[in-house]
């Protein structure tokens, strides 16, 4: 049963395409009206398919796409009620800023007023206005246009030629010509990686301001983190066709839902370093260690505990779904489609992999040895004359602070000091963690553990 409070829903989404690539696999997520949502990952990732699957841009292979609880799977992009703003501006250049953002209402039909002799809504006995499929009016157009220029603040080049205006004019010009729609849904994708740094930052402001003046649905489109989490009330984050975590921008920063999350969401990346807790101590290569607090001894093996038994339980159905993914797989690439489908399970990578990882989970839960993946911010690493002692391989300093690396465990690793003192390639520096900010991985899966 579908939620129909949800504005947009989006179940158990795929894309394939005819070589049998699956560009998007499983994609759930509900956005609420007004909600601003941020789809983040690296290219290839299924971020752009996805939004052009809610645009009617894309074909949806399996799955559903509800907006405002009806089932939108087979509308035409026209009947969405979407506006999408594109990487490119794409302006027209022997046209007026006015008349590109004028066009896509001059090219259009609307459920509109019904409008007599002398430009007035016909009202109908309930002293509503009666709405019939017509074209703008000039007047109409006209109002719409000047009110968009009005909030991008652009009202000032309306006469002028896309030539004449900066690169953020121009992308404040695609932008108007999306809203002069007065869509219901809003989608961007990577509006901004055209623009010079600077005028990202400023262009990040204006289109969070936007879309609080419009009241918009929004959904952006970007493989820049700190895009992702400026501008988003949720964050989507994918990789490789499949969603990671959903969250605010402050749960998926302080609570990744796995390794790849803790890597790409954070500036400067998280360190990850190999160790072993052996009891309460965390041991490095190196020789460091690092004492755990009992409440973080428990969570890890209550950790394992529960994956080897949700692994357990859960492994007939793993196949199956192995199974049938290859087999959609398999009927998507049309040159195999006089074949016959075979799957053998004893054979199957994934399903290896699978097996053996509750093999690993029972031979660590008998030898109370866990080998982990230990994370740490660089800026959780502070400086502290009663930390251990590093040696700086090289700083680089970025005005009030230095990013400083260094060997810990074996890798090198970074870390985010202020710049009180100079630092310098060979200065000796004393640091310690936080350990409120230890994040703690499962090298099988690679999940957050901590």
């Amino acid at each position: 049963m579908v939620d129909t409070n949800k504005f947009v829903s989006l179940i158990n989404v795929n894309k394939f395409y005819d070589n049998g690539m699956h560009a998007v696999t499983d994609f759930n997520l509900d956005i609420a009206k007004n909600e601003f949502i941020v789809f983040v990952g690296p290219s290839g990732c299924g971020k752009s398919t996805t939004l052009r699957m809610i645009a009617g841009l894309e074909d949806i292979s399996g799955g559903e796409l509800y907006i405002e609880g009806k089932l939108a799977n087979d509308l035409e992009p026209v009947d969405r009620d979407v506006a999408m703003v594109f990487q490119s501006y794409a302006l027209y250049p022997n046209m007026t800023i006015y008349d590109n953002m004028a066009f896509p209402l001059e090219m259009r039909k609307d459920m509109l007023p019904l409008l007599d002799k002398d430009g007035n809504p016909v009202l109908d006995e309930k002293g509503e206005a009666k709405l019939v499929l017509r074209k703008y009016t000039k007047g109409e157009i006209d109002t719409r246009v000047k009110e968009a220029a009005k909030i991008l603040e652009i009202s000032d080049q309306l006469n002028k030629k896309p030539k004449a205006l900066s690169g953020g004019q121009r992308q404040r010009v695609a932008l108007g010509r999306a809203i002069v729609r007065k869509s219901k849904i809003l989608l961007m994708d990577e509006p901004l990686s055209n623009l010079d740094a600077k005028l990202r930052v400023y262009m990040r402001s204006e289109i969070v301001r936007l879309h609080e003046a419009t009241d918009s649905t929004t959904i952006y489109v970007t493989h820049d983190q700190t895009e992702a989490m400026t501008m988003a009330s949720r964050i989507v984050v994918m990789s490789k066709g499949f969603v990671q975590q959903i969250g605010t921008p402050e749960e998926i920063y302080r609570h990744p839902a796995n390794k790849f999350v803790a890597s790409f969401i954070g500036s400067p990346a998280m360190n990850f370093v190999d160790c072993i807790m052996d009891k309460n101590v965390l041991r490095f290569s190196d020789g460091h260690e690092v004492t755990l607090e009992t409440s973080i001894i428990d969570w890890v093996k209550k950790f394992y505990t529960e994956q080897l038994a949700d692994h357990k339980a859960n492994e007939a159905k793993f196949i199956e779904e192995r199974r049938a993914q290859l087999e959609r797989e398999f009927k998507a690439q049309k040159h195999l489609r006089k074949k016959e489908f075979k799957f053998d399970e004893t054979t199957d990578k994934e399903v290896i992999k699978y097996k053996e990882g509750i093999a690993k989970m029972e031979e660590l839960i008998k030898t109370h040895n866990y080998p982990l993946i230990f994370g740490i911010r660089p800026e959780a690493m502070k400086e502290d004359e009663k930390g251990d002692e590093y040696e700086v391989l090289l700083s680089e300093l970025l005005g009030d602070e230095y990013y400083v690396h260094l060997m810990f465990g074996g890798k090198e690793c970074l870390a985010k000091v202020p710049a009180e003192k100079k630092i310098t390639k060979g200065t000796k520096i004393k640091l310690s963690f936080s350990l409120d900010k230890v994040h703690l991985f499962d090298p099988i899966t690679e999940k957050a553990i901590f």
